[in-house]
């Protein structure tokens, strides 16, 4: 039978948790926390047995990883992803005072809920370098299958609106060569009306009644309302 080995990677004190494995196997990522608080984030390369720890975050962030699925590597091993909160330097602890505003997008109970945004980056073991993807005006990532494109949005800049969920403005992030351009204004903001394929680049979406499908690589869209309706059109009964 074959023999089982066991291979130390790391020890120390505190935790280490939220284990995120390449979709191949060939490599593991996973966070470690002491007293309650994330110190970094650590990747392990099962060919080269190599350990590779993250670098300093930029002043006022901090890792931030409270599921598994916050924390997530790349099908080809090059990129890390996990999550990060950014605290503003002028944030004040008002206590019981509640300012409305009416130019607020959200009321003071909603913005209250809400709380400081989670926003994604994408750490490079080899060169140890931390590249940000959300911001505080995109503070949303939705990645593709092959993590070579993330879909970002605000999803306030067109509230207050009649809508349950209001539309968003989305744009397309390349995450090879950190290019940002408009994917489309006024995208459907209800929940799962932004889709990847599961694998490759694709993105879909919902946009004034039609199902757009785009792939990135080459800028093509499908209108699939449209065809559907032009076959059915066109079908002799």
């Amino acid at each position: 039978s074959e023999k089982m080995e066991s291979l130390e990677i790391m020890k120390g004190l505190g935790s280490f948790e939220h284990f995120s494995w390449q979709i191949n196997g060939l490599s593991v990522a996973f966070l470690h926390r002491e007293n309650d608080v994330a110190n970094a984030v650590y990747f392990y390369d099962c060919l080269k047995r190599k350990t590779y720890c993250s670098t300093e975050l930029e002043k006022e962030l901090s890792i931030n990883v409270p599921y598994g699925e916050y924390l997530n590597i790349s099908p080809d091993g090059k990129g890390v992803f996990f999550t990060v909160t950014k605290y503003s330097r002028d944030k004040q602890d008002l206590g019981t005072a509640q300012i409305w505003n009416a130019a607020d997008s959200f009321l003071y109970s909603r913005r209250k809920d809400l709380g400081e945004s989670l926003l994604w980056v994408k750490w490079k073991p080899e060169t140890d370098r931390i590249i940000p993807i959300g911001t505080n005006e995109l503070p949303n990532s939705i990645f593709t299958a092959d993590y070579r494109y993330a879909v970002c949005y605000s999803g306030i800049e067109n509230a207050p609106s009649p809508k349950n969920y209001p539309d968003r403005d989305c744009f397309l992030l390349n995450l090879e060569n950190g290019r940002q351009t408009l994917l489309e204004r006024q995208v459907s903001g209800s929940p799962n009306e932004i889709r990847i394929s599961p694998i490759g680049s694709l993105i879909s979406y919902r946009h004034k009644g039609n199902w757009i499908v785009i792939d990135p690589n080459t800028s093509m869209r499908f209108n699939i309302a449209a065809d559907i309706i032009d076959q059915v059109s066109n079908m002799s009964f």
